[in-house]
């Protein structure tokens, strides 16, 4: 069963956090909602998934008959501690979706950040430089348009290029990314390659002004391919703390489950908070 979603709702200014937060790690509870005779059905099929059934140990309480929860570590585990937080060592991050699904569903909310990397581009660029671009919810909804004005079936065979075509184009050049959409049968016009050529054009200051308010990544892999991917991942994950320590002060949050671009929470903190 997936997680239940949150209404959707009007985006919120965007966040200026402290470029160098004082937590480095979060630890919160984990309150499966599944019921335990379902345990034996998924030892016997992750029977050959040793982390896996290591969790699943974890949650059972045989003694009890019961599912018990977990307090799971969420930590850095980059060279420059920047960047995503992991669970260590286990948690219901690293589950298969449709297995977190099965266990935490029925109580669960999903929220994230829609287009996470390119709304925090898109609103940091506006923030930091007052440059306007586009918002991702306009963004998609005029690729969405432009695609389906191409060929009617497009979106059939490639759903997700909307959400795709934006984060393509964060980490590459303009000219691949056309490229890439040209060979899928897709030829933006004129009024698209205009926002394409804003944004793309608007990459050097936006991510030098983004180093220079949060620091620069120190990564021994970091190149000037990936330096957008892991500089947004940066930001990403200092809006998700920001977000889950708001949440765990103004609302009752009994279950947290900590991903990227977002949480899966238990219960829905009230539409006030």
């Amino acid at each position: 069963m997936p997680p239940n979603t949150c209404p959707p709702s009007p985006p919120a200014p965007i966040f200026n956090p402290s470029p160098s937060p004082s937590t480095p790690h979060f630890t919160f509870t984990e309150i499966p909602s599944s019921s335990l005779p379902l345990l034996p059905l998924l030892f016997r099929h992750f029977k050959q998934a040793p982390a896996i059934l290591r969790y699943l140990r974890a949650l059972s309480n045989l003694r009890a008959c019961t599912l018990q929860p977990l307090s799971v570590l969420y930590r850095p585990t980059s060279s420059d501690s920047y960047g995503r937080l992991y669970c260590s060592p286990l948690g219901a991050q690293k589950l298969p979706k449709i297995l977190r699904s099965l266990l935490f569903g029925r109580t669960h909310y999903e929220v994230d950040l829609t287009g996470s990397h390119y709304q925090l581009f898109s609103r940091l660029a506006d923030t930091l430089l007052q440059l306007p671009l586009p918002s991702v919810v306009d963004l998609r909804a005029l690729l969405r348009e432009d695609m389906i004005a191409t060929s009617s079936d497009f979106l059939v065979h490639h759903s997700t290029a909307p959400k795709d075509l934006p984060t393509i184009l964060l980490n590459s050049t303009l000219g691949d990314t056309i490229t890439h959409f040209n060979s899928l049968g897709y030829y933006p016009s004129f009024q698209v390659l205009a926002a394409l050529r804003a944004i793309y054009h608007a990459k050097p200051r936006v991510l030098a002004s983004i180093e220079h308010r949060f620091g620069k990544r120190t990564l021994s892999t970091l190149t000037s391919a990936n330096r957008p991917f892991h500089l947004l991942e940066h930001v990403e994950t200092l809006w998700l703390k920001h977000f889950a320590t708001y949440l765990c002060q103004h609302a009752d949050v009994a279950s947290l489950i900590w991903l990227h671009d977002g949480v899966w929470l238990s219960p829905l903190p009230p539409p006030a908070c």
